[in-house]
């Protein structure tokens, strides 16, 4: 009568486990929840794509350095990568500071409305620093490829 266990230590030669495939690099990053991640290009570009537009089979990847800037700093606050420390005007109110921001890209005022007052001032220390859009998409490849959310081309 069998008993549950194979004779010996390992089960018989005609016995094998399912083999599961390995999970490819972008379903692992497209499992891990977050919201982008970022694929090199031949060219050693980076384009980021958003993984909802992915799971929903809507390819739309941007290119890095041709995103508005809004999109760009709205990454940066994912990612949580400080803006520089740069000398800020004074806004005292959440009005003043969403007039600044809105002279960037007055459509996307109703969005911004939404906002944090942190992630409004976060934004705002991004827009002051005068920083090139170019910088900010090599903190944002770093950043990317230190949480493994940077894939090969």
């Amino acid at each position: 009568m069998w008993r549950g266990q194979f004779i010996g230590s390992e089960p018989p030669a005609w016995w094998e486990s399912e083999a599961r495939p390995e999970e490819s690099p972008l379903s692992s990053v497209l499992s891990s929840g977050a919201k982008f991640y970022g694929r090199i290009l031949p060219n050693n570009r980076m384009e980021l794509h958003y993984t909802e537009d992915v799971l929903k089979g809507e390819e739309n990847p941007r290119r890095c350095v041709n995103m508005p800037i809004l999109e760009m700093i709205e990454m940066l606050w994912e990612l949580q990568i400080p803006p520089p420390n740069v000398e800020v005007k004074a806004l005292p109110t959440r009005q003043e500071t969403l007039d600044y921001i809105t002279t960037f890209a007055p459509e996307e005022r109703p969005f911004l409305e939404e906002q944090s007052d942190a992630q409004l001032q976060f934004t705002a220390h991004w827009l002051y620093s005068k920083v090139p859009i170019g910088y900010m998409c090599d903190l944002v490849r770093a950043a990317l490829e230190e949480q493994q959310l940077l894939l090969p081309a």
